[in-house]
Formats: C-alpha cells, sequence, structure tokens
C-alpha cells in the first residue's frame, strides 16, 4: 500500500524520521527548517510512503511541489528517497508518475543513492567529510599539507574563528550576496537568510580580524550529522587561509560533540567548488538524479534537441546576464529562487 499525504497533515512524521535515521539517510528533516520553507516560498511538502502487509514502513520518497510558476515543478532533497526492496522502488515511482499526470507536472526530480535503471538518470556527486572519533590529531594529520599551512596562516595574521551566539547583522546578508552574484546563484531574501542563521539546530562559524567580518560558515546539526548551508568569504581575506581556518574549527567543534559526517553538499565534479571540497577532505558520495517529465516538458525536450543550439543560447544567456545593472541580476536571482530550486 502506497499513501501521498502532506508534511504538515501526515500521521506519520516521527515514523519516517526514524526511518530515515535508520537508513543513515543524510536528508535534512526537521520541522523548524522546512516550516521557513513553507511559510517564505509558498511551496507544499509531500511524503509518498509505502507500508507492507504488516504495515510498517518500507520506503519513503520526500518532496515538494513548487507552484510558484505557471509550470509546475517537484524537486526532492539529496537523499530524500529509501526503499527495501527494487519493487518498493518500481511502485513509488508509479505512484509519481502518477502525480505527474494528475498534476500537470512539468518536471519531477528525484535524488537517491540507489541506480534504479528503469528510468533516465544523471550522476553526480556529493563531498563528505568523515570525523575521526578518535584523536583531534588523526583529523589534522588526515589533512593535506597545503591545507595546514593555510590555517597557520590565517592564525598567524591575527584571524579568529568564534562560534558565540548572537544576532548577525547586515554585513553577513552582503556578502552571502556578493557571492552568489559573483557565480550568479539563486538568491534566498534576507528574511528567511537570516531566519536560517538563527534557528535552533544552526551553528554560525564567524571569522573576524580587528572586528571586521573576513568569513563565515553556517552549519545545520540534525540526526548526528552536520550540514553545511553556507559559507562566505570576503573576497579581501580569500588569500589569507580563511576558508580552510574555518573547515578546520568545525571540525574540531564536531569531534568534541561526536558528530561523524560534515556534509560539505553537491557540486559539480569538475567545478572550482568540487575542487575546494576534495582539498580540504571532501570525499565523494555518488548519487543520481532522476527526471519524470511531463508532457509539456516531453515536448520541449523535443523542440530543444539540438544541443548545439541549447549551448549556444545558453552561451548567449551568460553574455547578456553579465552586462545587468546589479539591481536587476539581484531580482532576477531572487525570482529564479522562487520559481525553481528553494533550497
Amino acid at each position: 500500500m502506497i499513501i501521498l499525504q502532506e508534511y504538515h497533515s501526515s500521521d506519520y512524521v516521527n515514523k519516517i524520521k526514524n526511518y530515515f535515521y535508520q537508513n543513515k539517510s543524510f536528508l535534512i528533516l526537521e520541522d523548524e527548517f522546512i516550516n521557513y520553507l513553507i511559510k517564505f516560498y509558498n511551496v507544499k511538502f509531500y511524503f509518498l510512503i509505502s507500508f507492507d502487509d504488516d504495515k510498517n514502513i518500507n520506503g519513503v520518497l520526500f518532496f515538494y511541489l513548487n507552484s510558484n510558476s505557471k509550470k509546475k515543478i517537484a524537486h526532492t532533497f539529496f537523499d530524500s528517497f529509501y526503499f527495501n526492496t527494487e519493487n518498493v522502488a518500481k511502485d513509488i515511482i508509479s505512484e509519481v508518475k502518477n502525480f505527474v499526470s494528475k498534476n500537470f507536472i512539468k518536471s519531477f526530480k528525484i535524488n537517491c543513492r540507489n541506480n534504479l535503471s528503469e528510468i533516465l538518470m544523471v550522476s553526480k556527486k556529493n563531498y563528505i567529510i568523515s570525523i575521526d572519533e578518535i584523536s583531534i590529531l588523526k583529523n589534522w594529520e588526515k589533512k593535506p599539507g597545503v591545507f595546514r599551512t593555510e590555517v597557520r596562516k590565517a592564525k598567524k595574521r591575527g584571524f579568529t574563528v568564534s562560534t558565540i551566539k548572537k544576532f548577525p547583522d547586515q554585513s553577513y546578508y552582503d556578502l552571502y550576496l556578493a557571492n552568489q552574484m559573483k557565480k550568479k546563484i539563486p538568491i534566498h531574501n534576507d528574511d528567511i537568510f537570516f531566519k536560517f542563521l538563527n534557528m535552533k539546530s544552526s551553528v554560525l562559524f564567524t571569522c573576524e580580524k580587528n572586528k571586521f567580518l573576513a568569513g563565515y560558515a553556517l552549519i545545520y546539526i540534525v540526526n548526528n550529522n552536520a550540514h553545511l548551508m553556507f559559507s562566505n568569504i570576503s573576497s579581501k581575506s580569500l588569500s589569507h587561509g580563511i576558508n580552510q581556518y574555518i573547515i578546520w574549527e568545525i571540525i574540531e567543534f564536531l569531534f568534541k560533540k561526536n558528530i561523524k559526517h560534515f556534509i560539505l553538499g553537491p557540486s559539480q565534479p569538475d567545478g572550482s567548488t568540487a575542487f575546494f571540497k576534495k582539498k580540504v577532505g571532501g570525499e565523494d558520495l555518488n548519487f543520481f538524479q532522476y527526471e519524470i517529465a511531463g508532457k509539456e516538458k516531453e515536448k520541449e525536450n523535443v523542440k530543444n534537441n539540438n544541443k548545439f543550439e541549447i549551448s549556444y543560447i545558453y552561451k548567449l544567456k551568460n553574455i547578456f546576464v553579465n552586462f545587468l545593472p546589479k539591481f536587476l541580476l539581484i531580482y532576477i536571482l531572487k525570482k529564479k529562487r522562487i520559481n525553481e530550486k528553494i533550497f
């Protein structure tokens, strides 16, 4: 038996959380975080829950539906799909296809650690630092010599990292904004950004020198895992080892808390972000992204089957974006966050 339930009206939230926890999922599934996303983005979160004959959960798909734009899109977070057997997975996928058809969904994207061969997929990578629980010295020795040199350099130059709980000022958001714009990444508005920074499960690592904000990283701790939510470094401080210093302080913090995994998040395997994540000790974990397309998306794919043409249009868009005024670029990137993937 498979049922579909909204997050807020589900009778099985605690059982589902336990199911994901028992399967060692890296899913972020906490009420405060989900409630903020629902409030600020007006999206709906759902569970597709499968039960065996004894009414025990044997599979769950956690997803959200974004209908802010005219074309409805469904997404999952990383590691949101678990099942006991391949047959359970097939049954849940069948229900997804029904959901897509009935609700006129343009695209339904599923992230999963399992290779489900019956639907098209793209291979992805997440980067995770495993924290040695025996000795902090072993964690230090595991790091490349370049990493350790950068940490020492930052300390020698008088930078300090603290986790003192204080309400972050506008400079935190300004730094986030500058980095998102530089990478052309969709932007959260300041209201939800500061909510993220002050969640109960959040820990903010602030790096300063002479009361100047050099950079920071926000982690979120749930189910004995730590997730990197945001990491932003001032352009003036990039060459001072600030990134490595903050990462090391996080590792020391997690070691003391007996937390075994620090999830850095997915990145393009050949990009500079992935290179940095590997450089600080992130081990790549394979996962797969599947897309179940609605009829509208299928027609669009047939129309745009010329790869050369798609590449050309993409390059033209990038050139156009580079010449946009700052206020207009911010507006577009905020709209993109609202209409597409919210987190």
